[in-house]
C-alpha cells in the first residue's frame, strides 16, 4: 500500500483574486474624496448632477410613451413637471397660511410650556439653564462653528445665536435655489437629449473588453434611480397622510405643519423619522401626557407600516441594498458631503453598489459573457423624429 503523501491529488482550483479591480476602485474612491473635500464646490455640482438624472429616470417612461420628436417631448414632460410642482408649493401654501398664522400665535405660550418641561428635565439630569434660547444657542453654534459664548449674558448669547441662524438660514435659502434650478433644468436637458448622448463619449473612451461593462452599468443604473424616487414620493405621501391622520384624532396642536414635516423628513433615510418622531414629541409632551401618548402611538403605527409595508413593497423592490448598508452609509455620506450626502445617501449608495456589481462581481462570475448596454444607443442610430 502506497503511503498517503505518494497518492496523487487532484488539483485545487484556483481561487480568485480581485485585488486589481478592488485596488482600482480604491484609487478612484481616495482620488474622489480628496476632490470632494479639496473643492467644496465641487459637492453641489456633483449631487446636483446626480438628483437631476433621478429626476430625469423618474419622467423617462411619460417621454417614451408620447409621441413626437424626442426634444418635444422631453420639454413637454420636463416642463410640465416643474409647472405641477409649482402649483402644488402654491397650493401648499395657500392652504397651511391661515392654520400656521393662527397657531404661530401661540407660539409665546407654547415656548413657556417647552421651558418648564425642559427646566425639569434638566433638573431631573443634572442640566442647567435649559431652556429654549439655550438649546437654540448651542444648536446654532454648533452648526455654524461659532464661539460659545460662554462669558456672554444668555440673552446676548441668544441674539448673537438668532444672527447667525438668520445669516446660515439666508446663505441655505440661497444655496437650495441655486439646487433647484439646476436639478430641474439639469432634468430637462437630460430628458430632451436622445438617450446614450452623455454616455456614449464616456464608453468610448475605456478599453474595448470594458465598454459592454461600462455600458450595462449605466443601463442598470437608470432603473435603480427611478425606483429610488418613486418609492421616496410614495413613501412621504403616505406617512404624511397617516401623520395627519393620526395627529387630528388625537388632538394635537400644529397638526398639519408637523405632519408635512413628518412626510418630508422621510427623504432622509431613518434619520428622518428619527427626528421627526422627536420633535413632534416634544410639541405633544407641552399639552399633556395624553397627547403625548397618542403622538407615540401614532409614530408607533406609521413605523410599523413603514417597516412592514411601505419599504418591502416600495423601497425594497425598488433598491436592492441590504439595510444594514442603509443605515451606516447616511451617516458616512452626512459626514463627507454634508447635508445634500444625508438626503442622497441611496443614490450614492446605488451609484457604488451598481458599480461593483457590474465591474467585480459580474465580471468575475464563472463563464461571464460581457451582456451588452440594454439602454445605450448605437453611435449610429439616431433619434426619429
Amino acid at each position: 500500500m502506497e503511503p498517503a503523501d505518494s497518492l496523487p491529488r487532484a488539483p485545487r482550483r484556483p481561487i480568485p483574486v480581485w485585488a486589481k479591480p478592488l485596488a482600482a476602485i480604491f484609487v478612484w474612491g481616495a482620488a474622489l474624496y480628496l476632490l470632494l473635500n479639496f473643492f467644496g464646490s465641487v459637492k453641489m455640482v456633483l449631487l446636483d448632477f446626480l438628483a437631476a438624472c433621478a429626476l430625469a429616470a423618474m419622467l423617462r417612461p411619460l417621454t417614451d410613451r408620447m409621441p413626437g420628436p424626442q426634444w418635444l417631448r422631453g420639454a413637454v414632460v420636463g416642463l410640465g413637471f416643474i409647472v405641477v410642482v409649482a402649483a402644488a408649493l402654491a397650493g401648499l401654501g395657500w392652504l397651511l397660511a391661515k392654520p400656521v398664522e393662527k397657531q404661530m400665535a401661540q407660539w409665546p405660550e407654547l415656548r413657556q410650556h417647552l421651558d418648564r418641561l425642559l427646566e425639569s428635565i434638566g433638573q431631573r439630569f443634572g442640566l442647567h439653564n435649559l431652556t429654549v434660547g439655550t438649546l437654540l444657542h448651542r444648536f446654532a453654534t454648533f452648526a455654524t462653528g461659532g464661539s460659545s459664548g460662554e462669558g456672554a449674558s444668555p440673552a446676548a448669547g441668544v441674539a448673537g445665536a438668532a444672527t447667525r441662524v438668520i445669516s446660515h438660514t439666508a446663505e441655505f435659502a440661497s444655496d437650495l435655489g441655486v439646487t433647484l434650478a439646476l436639478v430641474f433644468v439639469g432634468s430637462v436637458y437630460l430628458l430632451i437629449e436622445r438617450r446614450g448622448r452623455l454616455t456614449e463619449p464616456l464608453i468610448q473612451m475605456v478599453p474595448m473588453p470594458r465598454r459592454a461593462d461600462l455600458g450595462g452599468f449605466f443601463a442598470d443604473l437608470e432603473p435603480q434611480l427611478r425606483g429610488w424616487l418613486v418609492g421616496v414620493l410614495f413613501s412621504m405621501a403616505i406617512i404624511g397622510g397617516l401623520s395627519w391622520l393620526g395627529y387630528w384624532i388625537v388632538g394635537l396642536q400644529f397638526a398639519l405643519p408637523l405632519a408635512i414635516f413628518a412626510g418630508a423628513a422621510e427623504i432622509a433615510p431613518n434619520i428622518g423619522a428619527l427626528t421627526a418622531t422627536a420633535v413632534t414629541a416634544l410639541v405633544a409632551a407641552t399639552q399633556g401626557p395624553g397627547i403625548l401618548a397618542g403622538v407615540l402611538v401614532v409614530h408607533s403605527i406609521t413605523l410599523f407600516i413603514e417597516a412592514h409595508f411601505i419599504t418591502p413593497l416600495i423601497m425594497r423592490r425598488a433598491v436592492d441594498i441590504p439595510p444594514v448598508v442603509t443605515i451606516f452609509s447616511v451617516v458616512l455620506w452626512a459626514q463627507i458631503l454634508g447635508f445634500g450626502g444625508l438626503i442622497l445617501a441611496i443614490p450614492l449608495d446605488l451609484l457604488i453598489w451598481t458599480a461593483l456589481d457590474r465591474f467585480v462581481r459580474h465580471s468575475h462570475a464563472p463563464n461571464f459573457v460581457p451582456d451588452a448596454p440594454r439602454s445605450v444607443p448605437s453611435l449610429a442610430r439616431e433619434e426619429g423624429p
